[in-house]
């Protein structure tokens, strides 16, 4: 008897058409050869006679994926989840039943075609029982017309098919209906409503009312301490006068509350103001004290708000949607403009009990000034003679670099361990939000806890003591607070 040698693979192909050509090509086996290449894969584990069966047999796979075009996927897609069904029936073939493997592997072949089709026909998986699976699959040929089923006809594929009435209309109404995304795409024009812009739940959820919770609870205290560096009678015309959310005290009010004249209530309303300007250009003097304060030149104007204020915000993520937010601010610095400050985290700086370390608001924000004087904040403020930028990019990219990515790894970690992570590092994580908030971060650093930066990236504290001509590290060093 003549053996047919079949190939031991296909040969390369540059396109479906001839893929489907060259399996049509490979010769079918005899029944013969059949079971013995079976025996052999079933008995010794033989891959070659494995092989042998798969190969042969892929024209099936090719006839059975063509019978499922109407559903709109790929035919070379089809083709290959049929040849994983293909493989699995082939590894369950037994040769001793007197079954061909083309009858054997055909419900294997559909199987997995099938399981396909329900997982990439939608979006939404249409399909997930029996009865549904069924009726997805002949439903449209069972009915006469492309028009909806009568009761009659509904009943009569119930009974054909062995399911419920009710599974039939609902499979047709999820036939005739299509997906809908959630989000436009970019190609919609700007009048396409989406399900987005109606059923957002505006309402607050669990994560904003805590945040919101505790900057209440933060914005109170750090309030009741700036208030408590007053007087009684300073901090009682400062709250009725500023802080009053509503019938604000007049100057004559309180006058006849205390007992004293208009004008004193104003001369003391102006000393208790005084304090809190002093507070303020204490802290921001310090970042000027060896460069002069024409560095501040070419604005004039500082806003305090006696907490922390949240102003609206619109913004485009990346799929062009707007959002409008309200962020609590303890500080804003303006281009061509004013200095915004919160005076609970002015005051917190200088309370022990209240102060972080390494968080100075009035620094922050005055280092983005500085910043500013050569255009937007960039991290790139002008630098005096004898500086070399390139020292300075090199420097500042490199550490900004590197924190971004200790920032990201934080983050990444289990979400009980993200805080602990964060809090380790050795500045602000918000540093890692631009190269200019990197600058006014590590200034504030620079000042505040300069026996953390200076180990950590001693680079940028070279920079930045050659830039702000003073040198806070070796300050501690010498008072004995540090090494």
């Amino acid at each position: 008897m003549t053996t047919m040698t079949l190939p031991a693979t296909l040969p390369p192909v540059s396109s479906l058409e001839s893929y489907v050509q060259a399996v049509n090509a490979i010769p079918m086996l005899t029944p013969e050869r059949e079971i013995e290449l079976g025996r052999r894969y079933r008995q010794h584990e033989d891959l070659a006679a494995a092989s042998q069966l798969v190969l042969s047999h892929l024209r099936l796979v090719v006839a059975v994926a063509r019978n499922y075009m109407g559903y709109g996927l790929p035919q070379g897609d089809l083709i290959q989840e049929g040849n994983v069904g293909l493989m699995k029936a082939v590894k369950r073939f037994d040769p001793e039943r007197g079954v061909r493997l083309a009858s054997f592997a055909i419900h294997w072949i559909k199987a997995e075609i099938h399981e396909f089709i329900l997982r990439n026909w939608r979006m939404v998986k249409i399909a997930t029982t029996k009865a549904q699976r069924k009726l997805f699959f002949n439903l449209r040929s069972m009915k006469p017309s492309s028009s909806a089923l009568t009761r009659k006809e509904i009943k009569q594929v119930a009974q054909t098919l062995n399911v419920k009435e009710s599974d039939v209309v609902e499979m047709e109404q999820r036939l005739q209906g299509g997906d809908i995304p959630l989000e436009p795409s970019i190609d919609d024009s700007e009048d396409t409503v989406t399900p987005i812009a109606y059923l957002a739940d505006a309402s607050e959820g669990p994560a904003e009312k805590l945040e919101r919770t505790q900057s209440e609870v933060l914005q109170s205290r750090g309030l009741a301490t700036a208030l408590a560096k007053l007087d009684d009678r300073s901090r009682r015309i400062i709250e009725a006068r500023w802080l009053a959310e509503k019938n604000a005290k007049t100057l004559h009010e309180l006058a006849d509350e205390f007992g004293v004249s208009a004008e004193r209530i104003r001369q003391i309303e102006v000393k208790a103001m005084q304090k809190m300007r002093v507070a303020i250009a204490a802290q921001a003097c310090i970042l000027v004290l060896e460069l002069g304060d024409e560095w501040f030149d070419g604005w004039s104007d500082i806003i305090v708000y006696p907490a922390q204020f949240a102003p609206e915000r619109e913004y485009t993520d990346e799929a062009g949607v707007v959002h409008v937010s309200r962020e609590a601010m303890a500080g804003e610095a303006w281009l061509g403009g004013p200095v915004i400050l919160s005076y609970e985290d002015v005051a917190m700086t200088a309370d022990e009990e209240m102060r972080v370390a390494g968080y100075n608001v009035v620094i922050h924000e005055f280092a983005h000034k500085l910043d500013m004087r050569s255009g937007d904040p960039n991290g790139f403020p002008p630098l005096h003679a004898g500086m070399d930028a390139t020292a300075w990019k090199r420097a500042f990219s490199r550490a900004f670099e590197d924190f971004s990515r200790r920032v990201d790894a934080a983050e990444a970690l289990p979400q009980r361990k993200v805080q602990a992570a964060l809090d380790a590092l050795p500045i602000d994580p918000y540093a890692a939000e631009s190269a200019g908030e990197f600058f006014a971060v590590v200034s504030e650093a620079f000042f505040e806890t300069p026996e953390l930066l200076a180990p950590s990236y001693p680079d940028v504290y070279e920079q930045l003591r050659l830039f702000y001509r003073q040198d806070p590290h070796a300050r501690l060093a010498r008072a004995g607070i540090c090494a």
